[in-house]
């Protein structure tokens, strides 16, 4: 009954929440529209830079490079948030990915970087749900965020297993297919490019 009345008290909370990934990054747009130089971004087709952040979701709280996960067949990074209804909208499919596409040696991990809430949120309500994936911190300096570009939770990615960049944006079109997540990582265990290889995340 506790932990049913946890999840609910979560879930109420984040549908009256704005979905941001970070309030800060959202003052800082004004300021980045202004530049000339064109930032460090997240490119389609193009390697995926090397970050290394620390696991919140481990005891040992370990640092991960996502260069440690060139092995893997293909990864998956979400943006999530706790006091985001439309982030728990999509823990059922969250959860069918790490199911079904665990098994084909594809990585899955949430990446947190709104800096208003404290870590223990994030990792107990990933507990409950029993979504059992590494959460790296992006909060500090919400580098992460701003190199895929992500505004809003949940935001998707995802890397070939030569670290390049295949798809960002939604998980599906606001709830119904085409689920671009799924396509995208068939495509890229196929060996091909996906048909959307970015669309708006929603949130």
């Amino acid at each position: 009954m506790k932990k049913q009345l946890s999840l609910l008290l979560a879930t109420v909370l984040g549908m009256g929440a704005v979905c941001a990934v970070s309030v800060r990054g959202f003052a800082q747009e004004a300021s980045k529209a202004v530049q000339t130089a064109p930032a460090d971004k997240a490119v389609i087709g193009k390697p995926f830079k090397n970050f290394a952040l620390v696991n919140i979701a481990s005891e040992k709280k370990e640092t991960i490079s996502l260069a440690s996960f060139k092995g893997k067949k293909a990864v998956v990074g979400v943006f999530m948030a706790n006091r985001c209804g439309t982030t728990w909208q999509y823990e059922g499919k969250i959860g069918k990915l790490i199911k079904d596409y665990g098994k084909k040696d594809v990585q899955i991990m949430a990446i947190h970087s709104n800096f208003t809430e404290p870590d223990g949120e994030i990792v107990g309500q990933m507990e409950q749900r029993n979504l059992a994936i590494p959460i790296l911190d992006d909060k500090a300096k919400q580098e992460l965020a701003d190199y895929v570009g992500a505004r809003v939770t949940p935001t998707f990615f995802v890397l070939d297993k030569e670290g390049v960049l295949r798809y960002i944006g939604s998980f599906d079109d606001y709830g119904a297919e085409p689920a671009y997540v799924p396509n995208a990582l068939d495509a890229v265990l196929a060996g091909k490019k996906p048909a959307k290889e970015s669309t708006r995340a929603f949130g």
